[in-house]
């Protein structure tokens, strides 16, 4: 008797920061599949880097998600969901200075709208977000309530103010790195980072107890390690499911291979990347993020993610209005390009939609 499986694709447009040895673990990893500890150190010594520099990235790939340690073969292995960022992010480094991010919430009668904050962003366009009223918040974002008429205008003045694309390039390691270099050299600090626009993705399918475990480590840890959870033990899930052990290893091994859960010290914690696509499934929240990028002179480009919990009447809304799946994860929805109140013309009736929900 087959076991009855949930399918899940969760994804979302957002931000994060890459440093220079992120990109050459990520692009390492996705082309050799596996590598062991010391050879990733012996690799980016010789590039310059100390290999604490390298263990501590080593880490922070684990719970990007990009890599899983193996403690049985000593060795590192790529993961699905980094593997599909780290295209993402090449897919996107030159769009980067022309591109705007957001999401958008029904709150009580106001529409929220947070808009992603990246460092390739230009001055002009921080002085917008000032100007209508956005405040800072964590992380790297601005946000700020509207009635339900007033959005799209804010976000026109967005759009409005954003450079052309000047390169229609795919990107690939060396342009990610160049871009990420500049960046870099620009700031005043010298802060090691870059902070970028991503659309992260993940595909999975939860048997009952796979899911039981899932919703179970994410409760009781209150997020990953890295993010002051509390790392949870085998025998913690044991006591609260109603599973056998060898249910609950099952179901662990499957998230840790699909980069949601890693093991430390031998008990359980939620990756970072893991933690933040999958919380979005479980809060079960009616919130919608895209991006729109400046493509050509006139033209520009919506994309609307698309997770599978994504509400029906806006699904059906978005290939109404043109939205087309070219993923094989069916995210996100890719528009024809347009002009600009073409674009807000959609983003108006997915607000519109929110607003009765």
């Amino acid at each position: 008797m087959s076991v009855k499986k949930e399918a899940l694709v969760s994804s979302f447009f957002g931000n994060e920061y890459v440093t220079l040895l992120d990109v050459e673990i990520a692009d390492y990893i996705c082309t050799h599949q596996t590598c062991s500890r010391r050879k990733f150190i012996d690799v980016f010594c010789q590039q310059g880097y100390s290999a604490e520099d390298v263990t501590q990235q080593l880490d922070r790939q684990c719970s990007r998600s990009t890599l899983r340690f193996i403690p049985s073969k000593k060795m590192y292995e790529k993961v699905d969901t980094g593997t599909h960022l780290w295209a993402d992010i090449c897919s996107r480094i030159h769009s980067q200075e022309s591109v705007i991010a957001g999401q958008l919430q029904a709150v009580g009668p106001y529409i929220r709208l947070d808009v992603y904050r990246s460092d390739f962003q230009s001055p002009p366009l921080k002085k917008v977000a000032t100007q209508n009223r956005l405040k800072y918040a964590p992380v790297m974002k601005w946000t700020g309530k509207f009635r339900p008429n007033t959005v799209s205008k804010c976000v026109d003045r967005f759009v409005e103010t954003m450079p052309c694309i000047t390169c229609h390039d795919e990107g690939d390691r060396a342009a990610v790195l160049h871009c990420v270099k500049e960046i870099i050299n620009k700031k005043p600090k010298r802060a090691p980072w870059a902070w970028l626009i991503i659309h992260p993705v993940v595909q999975l399918e939860l048997t009952p107890p796979t899911r039981d475990v899932l919703e179970t480590l994410f409760s009781l840890s209150n997020g990953p390690v890295d993010w002051k959870g509390i790392p949870i033990s085998l025998s913690e899930l044991k006591i609260n499911t109603d599973l056998s052990t060898g249910e609950i290893e099952d179901a662990l091994q499957y998230l840790e291979e699909q980069g949601i859960v890693r093991q430390i010290g031998g008990d359980f914690t939620p990756t970072g990347q893991g933690y933040t696509l999958v919380r979005q499934f479980l809060r079960a929240t009616s919130a919608v993020t895209f991006a729109v990028t400046h493509s050509t002179d006139q033209k520009y480009q919506l994309e609307i993610s698309t997770p599978s919990f994504l509400a029906a009447d806006i699904q059906t809304l978005l290939l109404e209005h043109g939205g087309r799946i070219f993923s094989t994860f069916q995210t996100p929805a890719v528009f024809p390009l347009g002009e600009k109140d073409q674009v807000l013309q959609v983003l108006q009736a997915i607000i519109n939609e929110l607003s009765v929900e």
